[in-house]
């Protein structure tokens, strides 16, 4: 056998089912692999002719079989089951998230404008001082660090999905189905 070439992984088939085809046996064809053993003249010319046809641009072109045919339209068909699967996940996590980042926003938006206030007038009565700290701390607890961890986890998720859902159609594209 030539040094780096292995027939069974070119033509894609068992041990026994190569032995059967060259018309020796399992074990022949075993020590054939390992070096141990040649093949017989007609042997020989079989599996070379299985191999060059193998790798022959006849091969490649060859119509698919109808159980080749068969299994490509339960992958698109597995496919399309994972990508209703992911949108439904997507919509899920965006449902989670919307809320969070909501809040999350509204802290963003209240705390400079309370700062502001608190600066703007530095003469302020006592009671107004103590309702902007009681609004900032407020506003504060509504968004702890958990939340914003949390948060991070549904974005990181999302981004995920969506890279999964690109990932999906691309292959059910290359197979040829229509979004």
């Amino acid at each position: 056998m030539e040094e780096g070439l292995n027939p069974r992984e070119i033509l894609g088939l068992t041990q026994s089912q190569i032995a059967s085809l060259l018309k020796v046996s399992r074990s022949l064809w075993s020590m054939y692999e390992r070096k141990d053993r040649y093949l017989s003249d007609s042997a020989s010319s079989v599996l070379n002719e299985m191999l060059v046809y193998a790798q022959s641009a006849e091969a490649k072109t060859a119509p698919k079989t109808e159980q080749q045919l068969e299994q490509a339209a339960a992958l698109q068909e597995a496919l399309k089951e994972m990508l209703d699967e992911n949108e439904f996940q997507r919509e899920h996590v965006s449902r989670k998230l919307a809320p969070l980042e909501k809040k999350y926003q509204a802290q963003c938006n209240a705390l400079p404008l309370l700062a502001y206030l608190k600066a703007k007038d530095p003469n302020a009565d006592e009671r107004e001082i103590k309702l902007l700290e009681i609004i900032t701390s407020l506003v504060t607890r509504g968004v702890t660090t958990k939340m914003i961890i949390q948060m991070s986890k549904w974005q990181i998720k999302l981004e995920q999905l969506q890279a999964e859902k690109q990932w999906l159609e691309e292959r059910l594209k290359i197979m040829g189905y229509k979004l």
